[in-house]
């Protein structure tokens, strides 16, 4: 049974489903499969869905997350964005620390969200 998966979705973005546990392999293993997939183009954004999912990270894995999207977007000169979806205030809390790793990103552009329509609108928005 896959416990987590990537659905591309039609309006122009990725959609990483968490269920239950998710490490940070797992998170960067989910993303990485992003780039193999037909619809991939730089620019690309991704909605990481964790309304059903418990991210089991810590600081030293978010350091580990950031070296890896430095690694992969390094050459990258399109911005792209990024929307964390969770439920649960502390989750919400949590993720928005990614905030202090992600501007050391090129071209990032990261959002909390708590209402999947909310964050829909701004990945699909236009990019400033």
């Amino acid at each position: 049974m896959i416990k987590h998966r990537v659905e591309y979705d039609e309006r122009g973005f990725f959609h990483l489903i968490f269920k239950g546990e998710v490490t940070i392999d797992e998170v960067i293993r989910l993303y990485s499969s992003c780039f193999e997939h037909p619809n991939f183009r730089l620019g690309s954004a991704y909605l990481s869905d964790y309304r059903e999912g418990v991210p089991n990270v810590n600081l030293d894995d978010m350091d580990t997350l950031a070296n890896f999207a430095k690694k992969i977007t390094q050459f990258a000169t399109v911005k792209y964005r990024i929307a964390a979806l969770a439920d649960n205030p502390m989750e919400l809390d949590f993720m928005s620390i990614w905030r202090q790793f992600s501007v050391q990103i090129p071209n990032e552009q990261f959002e909390t969200f708590d209402n999947y329509q909310q964050a829909v609108e701004w990945l699909t928005e236009r990019l400033d």
